[in-house]
């Protein structure tokens, strides 16, 4: 059999690699932008808050003064648990405050303090919306006026959300997703401050439409680094540190990464003005080369193999043919024997 000339051989070779890498990267394009995070337990990200409250849930500012507080803390999300019943994540957020406090006659003071909010939520696994959410979030606030009056603030909530249709998490730029949905929410909230308390209980049913609009996609550099992010229009279901928006209800522009697995930032509006935003500190998220398949990333490592071991065989092949001897076709020996004799001595 004739033997193929090795040049020829490695020219086939980096041509199925160039046709190999291009069927790739023609495959990797045709995703959609947003690419379905696979969680696992452990996947965790840290993010830097900041923001300004307005009033507290269950303060009373007619009757008790008007409150405007800044906000700076962490923001920790964790996946701790992911079954057949959907994922469930945990998110604890706690910082200082700091700011004024107005009372009658335009008279302002000082105000400082602390918050702390803890959240546990399932998450759906189509397009990992919230289904179920229990939540405690906790303000302690300083006052100073001759002497240093402590105001404390909690509110809790407890939510289960249906949702009529679930819409695809793989979305293009351009592209609008969205849910009709209906909550049942129990919320109760405490205030206690200048020698008196308050304590309220509330239950109630919201309905409406939680919608996502991918506008673009951009470079987003916050404090973890650099990253490829798609910037989207989305209602807002809550947000650490800002409870009664879970209530009231808001809207965010949010810059996901699918490098990531989760949001690098998040701008929260009410009424169209910025309330506060989480911009990405560190995480823990193992993610697969973006915008490819495991089929695609298993033909990226199975065909350059095999065609290193196809070269290496007929190399070897080659240099096993150089070190033997050829052979006649006319049935003489080996070299330096003497042909066999017919009868009659002739050969």
């Amino acid at each position: 059999m004739a033997r193929i000339p090795l040049p020829r051989v490695v020219g086939v070779a980096l041509g199925i690699l160039v046709v190999l890498a291009g069927t790739v990267a023609a495959a990797g394009s045709a995703h959609a932008a947003l690419t379905k995070p696979a969680y696992d337990a452990g996947d965790r990200w840290v993010y830097v808050l900041q923001g300004s409250i307005g009033n507290l849930p269950g303060f009373n500012a007619t009757a008790n003064g008007t409150l405007q507080l800044g906000l700076n803390g962490i923001v920790q999300v964790d996946i701790v648990g992911v079954s057949p019943s959907g994922i469930r994540a945990e998110t604890h957020a706690s910082g200082f405050l700091n700011g004024t406090f107005g009372i009658g006659n335009n008279t302002t003071v000082a105000a400082s303090g602390s918050f702390s909010s803890d959240t546990s939520e399932l998450w759906e696994e189509q397009s990992y919306l919230p289904v179920a959410s229990n939540s405690s979030t906790g303000y302690v606030v300083d006052v100073t006026f001759l002497i240093k009056v402590q105001m404390l603030l909690n509110l809790w909530l407890n939510a289960t959300t249906t949702y009529s249709s679930l819409p695809p998490f793989e979305l293009d730029v351009g592209q609008t997703a969205s849910a009709p949905f209906m909550s049942q929410v129990e919320a109760a909230t405490s205030f206690s401050a200048f020698g008196f308390g308050e304590h309220r209980t509330n239950r109630t049913t919201m309905d409406g439409t939680w919608t996502r609009h991918v506008l673009g996609r951009e470079n987003v550099t916050v404090e973890a680094g650099t990253f490829d992010a798609y910037r989207l229009n989305e209602s807002l279901g809550g947000f650490p540190g800002l409870a009664a928006l879970a209530v009231t209800g808001a809207n965010e522009t949010a810059w996901y990464s699918n490098d990531v697995g989760n949001y690098v930032r998040r701008v929260v509006y009410a009424n169209s003005t910025p309330l506060a935003e989480m911009r990405l500190k560190s995480y823990a998220y193992p993610v697969a080369p973006p915008g490819l398949s495991a089929v695609e990333i298993a033909l990226l490592i199975a065909v350059p193999i095999a065609v290193v071991a196809v070269l290496v065989f007929l190399l070897l092949r080659r240099r096993k043919a150089r070190h033997e001897a050829p052979k006649g076709s006319s049935g003489a020996g080996p070299v330096g024997e003497l042909p066999p004799k017919h009868e009659g001595g002739k050969p």
